[in-house]
């Protein structure tokens, strides 16, 4: 079997004590991230469709990093995120330049599919100051974009 479909069946959420207890595969992430990409962009680039579908499969062979540990080291966030990309690359995904744009997109749609899990999954826990921070972050990334209207009606 090709490491690129294990990949797809990893376990998100292993380390968050909160929702550890869901079962939400990188792959099913990857699939929803990408539906939301085509809801805010429906001319989005095919590029920028693979992207979403794959950003996370590197964890597959590198691990889940908690999001709140990457914000609190950067450099080692980058350098994590760097040897994710080598993985992917090394499972036959090829690597594209995308718009800034597109890049900014697709943060937003892989934040905002973290928000709805965790609202479907624990809807207590978005009103504690972590999700709302990421909320707020998400709300002016969606601004930003000019996609602030489909993101309210998505978060409502």
């Amino acid at each position: 079997m090709e490491d690129f479909w294990k990949a797809g069946l990893s376990r998100r959420w292993h380390t968050n004590a909160d929702l550890n207890h869901t079962v939400d595969s990188v792959g099913g992430h990857g699939s929803r991230v990408a539906l939301l990409l085509l809801y805010f962009a429906p001319n989005i680039s095919r590029e920028a469709i693979i992207e979403a579908i794959s950003h996370d499969l590197g964890e597959y062979k590198v691990g889940d990093f908690p999001a709140p540990f990457k914000w609190e080291n950067p450099d080692l966030a980058k350098t994590i995120s760097k040897i994710e990309k080598e993985v992917v690359k090394s499972m036959g995904i090829p690597t594209f330049t995308l718009t800034p744009k597109e890049t900014n997109l697709i943060k937003l749609c892989d934040m905002l599919d973290a928000w709805l899990w965790c609202k479907l999954h624990r809807p207590n826990l978005i009103s504690r100051k972590d999700w709302k921070e990421m909320s707020k972050a998400m709300h002016n990334i969606a601004a930003e974009l000019g996609v602030l209207h489909q993101f309210l009606k998505m978060v409502r």
